[in-house]
């Protein structure tokens, strides 16, 4: 499913009229999608995506996981690449000081 939505905005930000799309690249929001047992749907994303930049909110462990899945075969200076080739930027960036977590109930009630 993931990789056919990939294909459907790529095709959309290739036809004429989209170039904002086309160069401006779309935003993936997983909306906390950080468990453990979650972490292999953002590796598909990330690459049926051909994403070049994860930021990842106040998370080392999610940090350190994408790192491992993404790094160059061991002796090689090679960059942390996706599967196409294209350089990947893994950033941790910090949350502001205001920002409160939602708890799961909250999230419920939000939806």
């Amino acid at each position: 499913m993931c990789s056919n939505l990939a294909q459907t905005v790529s095709q959309r930000a290739m036809s004429p009229g989209n170039e904002e799309l086309k160069y401006g690249g779309v935003v993936i929001n997983t909306s906390g999608l950080v468990a453990e047992k979650h972490v292999d749907l953002l590796v598909e994303a990330i690459k049926d995506f051909d994403v070049d930049h994860v930021f990842i909110m106040d998370d080392e462990k999610l940090t350190a996981s994408l790192t491992t899945k993404f790094k160059p075969a061991a002796g090689t200076n090679d960059p942390v690449t996706n599967q196409n080739g294209t350089a990947l930027h893994i950033e941790k960036i910090v949350k502001s000081g205001g920002v409160v977590p939602r708890n799961p109930e909250v999230r419920k009630q939000e939806m």
